[in-house]
């Protein structure tokens, strides 16, 4: 039977059902990879149980276990034959596993609630899968016959079977005791993640425009190479950032960029994110922005205007030129003025020449508590 399937907004909605229950279920995720689970599980599951306590999220423990090749005895702790001291006879006693030890460790610390999250639990060996029964019963909830504190929940992440990542099933007992979930991941929870956290916009404009042409793939491909995930995309985007802010930018991305990108999202994503980024008519080239700055066409997507300003700034080669590109990029989003206005000091600089217009002025007075911002360290 296929899992449930539920999207990460949903998840926020019936979560908090879930632990006004008497005994809280572990709750595990199953997904592709690179769709954020484990972080979701430690920056929003542990906020959304923090909230239903009432206490600061940063009173919740997180301890991320990750027990793919290990043996269950590591779940269990060592068995030890030990004589008892008042019969003589020899018994058997268990050391402390590791994972117990970090939890009572937290909550000595003072994390009397937390969350433990057992990652890639679907790649779990079958006998660490049943030593771990136990404690993904709520009602139990012990590891071994010790006790987990009650004020610890569980919970789970890992890849689906079909993924190509060493998953298998969960055991039966596991999943009849556990909440499973499907992640479904439309790119609109990414890129408004995206958006929050400097991604490079022209690849969220890319994800979001070409989502029904899968530029995040829907399943692991059946040939070897890169695939393009939350993960890897935003990886590439960084590295598409750098190539763009790069002082010699000229609009252009070359084939060997491109490969660049492919290494991380493959060459079919990649050479959707190139085309995007080279459409026609969206970003209005170096000659056009310096005839007509304040006339020029300013494109309404994020992306398409950082790749039109940082192309601009690459045609600033003498103190007027900068000052027509400066008038162009004040046209923009605040936030690509901030920077690119940076940029184009910094390569006035480089070239010899200084920016005194009274526009230079007022826009140094506009944003001179957030230009400090953006200087390298």
């Amino acid at each position: 039977m296929a899992h449930t399937i539920m999207t990460y907004d949903e998840l926020e909605i019936t979560c908090p059902i879930t632990f006004r229950a008497p005994f809280i279920q572990p709750l595990i995720l199953v997904g592709g990879p690179g769709v954020a689970k484990s972080q979701w599980i430690e920056h929003i599951y542990t906020k959304l149980y923090a909230n239903h306590l009432g206490i600061d999220p940063s009173e919740v423990g997180y301890i991320e276990e990750n027990l793919v090749g290990r043996d269950a005895a590591e779940a269990c702790g060592l068995g030890i034959p030990m004589k008892d001291e008042e019969t003589g006879e020899f018994v058997t006693k268990y050391t402390l596993s590791s994972i117990l030890e970090r939890v009572y460790a937290a909550v000595a610390e003072g994390f009397t609630y937390g969350v433990l999250n057992f990652d890639e639990v679907m790649a779990y060996e079958l006998d660490m899968q049943k030593a771990l029964s136990p404690a993904f019963n709520p009602e139990i909830h012990k590891i071994n016959q010790r006790p987990l504190p009650p004020g610890w929940i569980l919970a789970g992440t890992g890849n689906r079977t079909k993924d190509k990542a060493g998953a298998i099933r969960l055991l039966s007992q596991n999943t009849n005791r556990c909440l499973v979930a499907e992640i479904n991941t439309p790119t609109s929870i990414w890129a408004k993640w995206a958006g929050k956290n400097d991604v490079c916009p022209v690849v969220i404009d890319c994800a979001v425009a070409l989502e029904d042409q899968q530029f995040f793939v829907d399943s692991v491909p059946t040939e070897d190479g890169a695939f393009s995930t939350w993960r890897s995309a935003t990886r590439a985007a960084s590295h598409l950032a750098a190539y763009i802010e790069d002082v010699d930018f000229d609009g252009f991305i070359p084939p060997v960029i491109e490969k660049l990108l492919a290494m991380n999202i493959g060459a079919v994503s990649a050479k959707m994110l190139v085309n995007y980024a080279a459409q026609a008519g969206k970003v209005p080239t170096v000659e056009e922005i310096l005839a007509d700055p304040e006339g020029c066409t300013v494109p309404d997507q994020t992306g398409f205007q950082m790749l039109a300003g940082n192309t601009a700034i690459y045609g600033a080669t003498d103190e007027d030129s900068a000052e027509r590109v400066l008038q162009y990029i004040v046209r923009l989003r605040p936030d690509l003025q901030v920077s690119l206005g940076t940029k184009l000091m910094k390569v006035s600089t480089r070239k010899g020449f200084c920016l005194t217009s009274g526009l230079a002025n007022e826009f140094m007075e506009k944003f001179h508590d957030m230009l400090p911002l953006t200087e390298d360290d």
